[in-house]
């Protein structure tokens, strides 16, 4: 594994909200090693826009098409299996994180020596 996080995004039909959690990873002041996009629908406009997006930004987006069902967990999961990076970091796709985020996170693993942050 890499040093560095593997940013999970989970998506279920809501294009419009995955923007604006997508553009809030893309911001972080510690730059994640890669983003996961798990879209359970296999949307052709979702991958179409992670494809526009990754070519645009040097963070490398992956995204993971399905339809095993099973929502969120599922799509963790199937994400979570084809990380690179040693931290997972999830985000829901209706949600946002500060620019901090990522590296508050990091200093709080490296500062008290953990393995595991749950925020």
């Amino acid at each position: 594994m890499k040093p560095g996080f593997s940013v999970i995004i989970p998506t279920h039909n809501r294009l419009n909200l995955l923007k604006i959690s997508l553009e809030s990873v893309i911001k972080q002041k510690f730059i994640p090693g890669e983003i996961l996009i798990s879209d359970n629908l296999c949307q052709k406009e979702v991958k179409d826009y992670v494809d526009l997006v990754n070519n645009q930004t040097k963070i490398n987006i992956i995204y993971i098409g399905h339809k095993k069902g099973g929502r969120g967990a599922i799509s963790r999961n199937l994400a979570a299996q084809k990380s690179s990076y040693n931290y997972l970091a999830f985000l829901d796709d209706d949600d946002l994180w500060d620019e901090n985020y990522l590296s508050e996170a990091y200093n709080l693993i490296k500062k008290n020596n953990i393995n595991f942050l749950y925020t």
